[in-house]
């Protein structure tokens, strides 16, 4: 089954690692087919081992999931097996993968994949058999996103000419409250499909810095903080830390995921404020929490990132953003020192197998190494003139 991912086009790396280590935690397999423009292609199945944990508690009809009719051999699949697996996929994406992403605008069940000229875009829509995407008393509506300053067809009433090929096929449109979406991505190439989810970026904009109850300058913008944490491996029923958390942003954005947070800082001040920053956001809207909400689950100590009062193999991500270059209070004799400490405190306390994330204005690789971690990416997100960051996603190996 193919999907379509808009991407903002703040990181392209970065939202392209948030979207599968997302899948992958969800139980969803994946192989990448296409990175077009800010639009990436994606092959997706399910996990047949993690079916019962994303979709057996959904309201969707699972019957026609049916293993017995996939050959092992070719893995060929009748329709009605199809039609329940992609039922299956687009509620794992819809209700797990598309309400934490950061770095992604909206995802696409895609149906076809064309040039991009007017010719091509229509006769490949008249081709499709939309029967098979609506039922008979269903109705539609068709939008176009056009990635980036693409002006292609905007002289073009490709929506209507999209829309009158539905509509011949004998159904009605709905402007204002329709059944299904069709979604035109116009990129490097036309992209045809329906909608799956559109993402709510906007609610990070709530949660901006100098909105929060408790404010320090420094810290990691919401969007960025989501991403790292998914990337991190951060959600439902995960343990996360952050040795240097400040006032909390990357806690806040990793319990809104549903993982259990820790955060420690050398400054009781800080924690104070931390405090009064993760205990202002409801866990189900991630605003401002109100009478009767649901907070985010979290734990913070005062501490020294060098001596965790964790116990070793506990954790089961970590996500931070250590000091440097910048006024801060550390109990170590010098940052370097700072930096090998508590890199081998990550690597005692992380889980073998699971990962750790960290934000940083130098190159950690050497710490990460000499801890043991084994370094599976370095990206560089330039932030202003003066200031490039250096994300560095590590593993803790299984144990030999």
């Amino acid at each position: 089954m193919l999907y379509a991912f808009e991407l903002s086009g703040e990181h392209t790396e970065i939202a392209v690692a948030e979207i599968t280590s997302c899948l992958e935690l969800n139980g969803l397999v994946f192989s990448v087919l296409f990175l077009f423009n800010r639009c990436l292609i994606l092959d997706i199945c399910i996990d047949n081992n993690n079916i019962n944990n994303n979709i057996d508690n959904s309201n969707i009809d699972n019957s026609n999931i049916d293993n017995s009719n996939i050959d092992d051999n070719n893995r060929e699949l009748d329709e009605n097996t199809c039609l329940g697996i992609n039922e299956g996929i687009e509620f794992v994406l819809r209700n797990r993968v598309a309400p934490v992403l950061s770095m992604t605008h909206a995802i696409s069940n895609v149906i076809e994949i064309s040039e991009i000229g007017e010719k091509e875009i229509i006769e490949t829509v008249n081709s499709v058999d939309y029967s098979k995407y609506l039922k008979p008393n269903e109705t539609y509506v068709v939008r176009v996103s056009r990635i980036g300053d693409n002006s292609v067809l905007k002289n073009v009433n490709i929506e209507g000419k999209i829309g009158g090929a539905v509509f011949r096929q004998g159904f009605n449109a709905d402007l204002k409250n329709p059944d299904k979406t069709f979604r035109l991505i116009l990129t490097d190439k036309a992209v045809f499909g329906t909608l799956v989810s559109k993402v709510d970026r906007g609610a990070f904009e709530d949660r901006a810095p100098q909105k929060k109850p408790f404010f320090y300058p420094g810290v990691l913008m919401p969007r960025f903080a989501r991403a790292i944490s998914n990337i991190s491996g951060a959600g439902p029923g995960k343990i996360v830390l952050d040795p240097f958390c400040g006032t909390g942003g990357i806690l806040i954005e990793a319990g809104l995921t549903g993982a259990k947070v820790i955060g420690s800082d050398a400054q009781q001040k800080i924690i104070n404020g931390a405090d009064l920053n993760l205990k202002s956001y409801d866990l189900n809207t991630g605003k401002l929490i109100k009478q009767g909400g649901k907070g985010i689950d979290y734990v913070l100590m005062t501490a020294d990132a060098c001596r965790l009062p964790i116990k070793s193999e506990t954790i089961d991500a970590i996500i931070t953003d250590p000091p440097y270059g910048r006024s801060a209070s550390i109990k170590a004799d010098s940052l370097h020192e700072l930096y090998v400490l508590s890199f081998k405190e990550m690597y005692r306390v992380l889980k073998p197998g699971k990962k750790a994330v960290v934000v940083s204005e130098i190159s950690v690789e050497e710490f990460a190494q000499a801890s043991g971690f084994k370094v599976e990416n370095v990206w560089k997100q330039r932030v202003h003139k003066s200031l490039t960051r250096t994300i560095t996603l590590m593993k803790k190996e299984l144990n030999t």
